[in-house]
């Protein structure tokens, strides 16, 4: 197994997710993954000023901690970075 630490991971899907991320063969092991959702803030002429993030839980419900997901279903990865970024979520 290869920890890869905390990624941005966008599925081919579209969903963006946020997950310590461990590598094992053709899986990706995540760890607590959350649902990112950006949220653009604009001004009363409608331009984007800034971004909010939102992060929820990204199977509702449940009380798995680690969830598989294969390298098919994965587009790409990123290391985080919240700068500029307000975060709000539950």
């Amino acid at each position: 197994m290869l920890g890869m630490g905390l990624r941005m991971i966008k599925l081919r899907n579209g969903e963006l997710l946020m997950a310590t991320v461990t590598r094992k063969q053709s899986d990706y092991i995540l760890e607590r993954p959350l649902s990112v959702t950006i949220i653009p803030q604009t001004d009363k002429k409608g331009r984007v000023v800034e971004h909010s993030v939102m992060y929820d839980d990204w199977i509702d419900f449940s009380i798995d901690t680690h969830l598989i997901i294969t390298v098919d279903a994965v587009l790409t990865l990123a290391t985080p970075d919240a700068t500029g970024c307000i975060v709000t979520g539950k």
